[in-house]
């Protein structure tokens, strides 16, 4: 969906509720997080941490 969709209709997003520096990070603990879960998956889990890491750098 575009960005600022949910702004435009008055629906708090992630970044509106948090603050974007707080997003930000509490996005990254995240991305740790399930890093260390696909750990076990080793090479398995790559396309997974490319999705997490590519979802927190996308330019909108």
């Amino acid at each position: 969906k575009p960005a600022g969709q949910d702004e435009a209709r008055g629906k708090a997003g992630f970044v509106a509720l948090m603050g974007a520096k707080a997003a930000a990070t509490e996005a990254k603990r995240l991305i740790d997080e399930a890093n260390q879960a696909l750990v076990p998956w080793q090479g398995a889990g790559d396309y997974m941490r490319n999705l997490a890491l590519f979802a927190i750098t996308r330019k909108t």
